[in-house]
């Protein structure tokens, strides 16, 4: 199982999430749920790319949160922000951040935990010392490990205990997220440059078209949903191409000109099918969505770890995307331990996390209640 642990994030002053196929967030507005999902994607971009100030570590392009006094937990800057990765294999990665004091961190399976000292930005120059057994030695720069110290006898191990050690980076390489500024703008699009964050819609325009493989499992997933089907048309002789759907009729419109709960489900759903995506994060992917649309989405979510092995974590208001996951495991279509549902609500300045057990028959230990109070309320 992975798992995420947090210390000191906005307004997370502790948080441990245990990342099932599906894990749903959910509370009132400024709980901290999206700072769960921000918090897996500073550890995406400090482990990607390390030579870089502390600052940018939180710039994610879609949302600036700031410089570290503005983001450590209660703005207290002798706290440190604590990220940390654990994998379905047991490695558990993470970073220590503070202006005067950071490492990386990394503890293996019947392994002692290893720190490296670091300040940002940080070119990758220093190197510990990993021992496995008495026989090998693993030299790692807080990303990677590179090189290996043993006998010819011990190479294969060797080389599959510096695969394990690259394992956390490697996931985290594979977490996309989809915030709330998403969707297409544009009728037409020109190809661009990928980034690593890949947050534009012009990135996302110009993975589509460049991805037929892609293009044609967004097609599918789209039809199932809405009932129309996606589709790339190229211009003949530039560069220039159009996104664009198809009714069942054959009836072509561009995506531009459909509701935008169509056109932000087509982002999202190129982010979560594209081959080396791992983990999805979605804030609040009911946005401009009929319940009956969101229904369907649930089920989409749910094919897409099923058939392509995918990690969905969303953070939600709505009691539609909820019910549907539960009825969903009632129905047999996900087992209750491929979801974890978690209540975020805030106490004074800090973020409570709960973790609310969901059982075979799709019944959540406190969860409705919590989740509707207001609700409720109206009602009494």
């Amino acid at each position: 199982m992975i798992k995420l642990k947090i210390r000191n994030f906005r307004s997370i002053r502790k948080a441990e999430l245990n990342l099932t196929p599906l894990t749903i967030l959910y509370g009132p507005n400024g709980a901290g749920k999206s700072s769960l999902l921000y918090s897996l994607m500073v550890l995406k971009k400090i482990a990607l790319n390390p030579a870089q100030s502390m600052e940018n570590f939180f710039n994610l392009g879609f949302l600036n949160m700031g410089g570290f006094e503005q983001v450590v937990f209660d703005h207290k800057e002798n706290n440190s922000i604590d990220l940390t990765v654990e994998t379905d294999e047991k490695v558990v990665y993470g970073v220590s951040l503070n202006p005067h004091k950071s490492f990386f961190r990394i503890l293996l399976p019947n392994c002692k935990e290893e720190r490296l000292l670091v300040s940002f930005p940080y070119p990758t120059n220093k190197k510990a010392r990993i021992s496995v057994g008495n026989d090998i030695i693993i030299y790692w720069n807080g990303v990677t490990a590179y090189s290996v110290e043993c006998s010819e006898n011990n190479l294969d191990k060797a080389n599959s205990w510096m695969t394990l050690i690259n394992s956390p980076v490697e996931l985290l390489r594979q977490v996309e997220m989809v915030s709330l500024r998403r969707g297409f703008t544009k009728p037409i699009y020109n190809p661009v440059n990928l980034t690593s964050m890949m947050s534009s819609e012009d990135e996302i325009a110009t993975l589509l078209e460049s991805n037929r493989y892609l293009e044609n499992k967004v097609k599918s997933y789209s039809g199932d949903i809405f009932g129309k089907y996606f589709s790339v048309r190229p211009q003949r002789g530039v560069a220039l191409f159009y996104l664009q759907m198809v009714d069942e009729m054959g009836l072509t419109s561009e995506l531009i000109n459909e509701g935008f709960g169509l056109n932000q489900t087509i982002f999202m759903l190129a982010k979560l099918l594209k081959h080396d995506t791992k983990i999805l994060l979605v804030e609040e992917p009911e946005i401009h969505l009929h319940p009956t649309a969101q229904r369907k989405l649930v089920h989409a979510f749910i094919r897409a770890i099923k058939e392509e092995g995918k990690h969905i974590v969303i953070s939600t208001h709505s009691e539609h995307i909820l019910l549907s996951v539960l009825s969903s495991v009632a129905g047999g279509k996900i087992s209750p331990d491929e979801v974890s549902c978690y209540l975020v609500k805030k106490k004074r300045k800090e973020s409570v996390i709960q973790q609310q057990k969901v059982n075979e028959k799709g019944q959540i230990e406190n969860g409705l209640s919590s989740f509707l109070e207001g609700e409720l309320e109206d009602i009494k």
